[in-house]
């Protein structure tokens, strides 16, 4: 039958990509250039990556064209927070995902500012990478500007402008493979054919097909839904964690579906998710999300067993799971063990909830019963004659409306506890 390569496409998203010389910017051009490379047929199956000064993992290889568009439709250069580029990184990250004796990489990129590429071209050399370099730039360049507008300026007050890096020529041809000045995806596909490292059909092997392709479709579709909003944690995410996993995959979807039960008030299907989600991950969030679920379904005890057990240096984090315990001490009226709570949480940082709060256990304390519905205007308020049903805190920025999803927050990774029985 038909064969094809693995490949490697790599999108450079450093922050020179945001320049306009080749219209809109580098980066879109870049991205419809790939787009139109991934939609050729071919037998080839491809691996896609973003890198600054790290390569940042988005899809394994497949063959499935639709998913690697839809991950490529929801890379965004603004979510990336470093600026650098660093082609060394590609190379080495070509090594963990291409298995074959012949690695071709495609590389989408003005550049950077290197000239020097001897260790880079030795290393592609002893590897077996050929790479395939098309330059995204101009050589009269173009000038770069902040997030804010502003010109950027180097140290000197000069004004930064960002040319075509010609160096990268000497690179892409030294490791046998080309520089594409005038870029021709079905002739590009054909030759990354011609490496033959893959027989059409070999996706389809006994044990891969049937799980990898379903996985890796839902975690397509979870891209797509949040990359343009939540970009920056998913992104941080592969950079933690740089080689691409099922259970990094699994955990990601699972949390997607636990704070989509969340916010419709499906809580007993969002603790479900968040428990499968802590089978697969060991970061503190989801002991949080958890920890959070349980208290909307009323299982107050095992709600305090997790928040009870999460570690943090994180001073306004541990204040806000003090916060949590006192409303759970306090729904079920152990208010001496609340207040405690609330006070610690005050003592790390302020919140005019906890101090409301405090009050209100202190009225509850003399005769009054907690409310069991939330007053319509938020945490805290007075209704006559009663106490407010406390609330899980969740941090907000500011001017951010208020929102049911449970804290969604990186934590230091730790053993993840498990919740015990009431």
């Amino acid at each position: 039958g038909a064969v094809g390569s693995d490949v490697l496409v790599a999108l450079d998203v450093s922050h020179s990509m945001s320049a306009a010389d080749i219209e809109p910017t580098r980066f879109d051009a870049a991205k419809q250039m790939a787009d139109a490379l991934l939609s050729q047929p071919s037998a080839n199956r491809y691996a896609v990556a973003a890198f600054t000064t790290n390569l940042l993992p988005l899809a394994p290889l497949t063959s499935d064209r639709e998913f690697l568009k839809n991950v490529l439709e929801g890379i965004e250069r603004e979510n990336i927070l470093t600026k650098s580029t660093n082609l060394m990184a590609v190379l080495e990250g070509a090594v963990r995902i291409l298995k074959g004796a012949d690695k071709p990489v495609v590389i989408f990129s003005d550049g950077g500012d290197g000239r020097n590429f001897d260790r880079e071209i030795a290393f592609a050399k002893e590897r077996g990478i050929r790479i395939y370099f098309i330059p995204v730039a101009t050589v009269s360049g173009a000038k770069l500007y902040d997030r804010f507008g502003n010109l950027l300026k180097d140290g000197a007050k000069h004004m930064v402008i960002s040319y075509r890096n010609p160096y990268t020529k000497t690179l892409a041809e030294a490791s046998g493979g080309a520089w594409i000045e005038e870029f021709d995806p079905a002739a590009l596909a054909e030759v990354l054919a011609s490496h033959a490292t893959t027989e059409a059909g070999e996706a389809s092997q006994p044990g891969v097909h049937l799980f990898v392709p379903l996985m890796l479709f839902a975690f397509g579709l979870f891209m797509l839904t949040t990359m343009r909003i939540k970009g920056v944690w998913i992104l941080l995410f592969f950079i933690a964690y740089p080689e691409f996993s099922h259970a990094n995959a699994m955990a990601v979807w699972y949390e997607k579906k636990g704070v989509e039960h969340y916010q419709a008030g499906e809580f007993a299907q969002a603790a479900a998710a968040f428990e499968a989600e802590a089978a697969h991950s060991e970061d503190y969030r989801v002991a949080f999300n958890l920890a959070n679920t349980y208290y909307q379904l009323g299982r107050f005890d095992e709600a305090i067993v997790l928040y009870e057990a999460i570690k943090t240096a994180d001073p306004r984090f541990k204040s806000e799971v003090y916060y949590n315990l006192g409303n759970a001490y306090a729904r079920k009226e152990e208010f001496a063990k609340a207040d405690r709570m609330y006070l610690n949480s005050l003592r790390l940082h302020y919140n005019k909830a906890a101090d409301v709060n405090r009050r209100r256990i202190a009225e509850a304390k003399k005769g009054y019963q907690l409310d069991n519905t939330m007053s319509k205007k938020g945490e805290g308020e007075k209704k006559k004659g009663k106490a407010p049903k406390p609330k899980p805190r969740r941090h907000r920025p500011p001017g951010q409306k208020p929102s049911t999803s449970p804290r969604r927050r990186r934590r230091p990774s730790s053993r993840l506890p498990r919740a015990s029985a009431p």
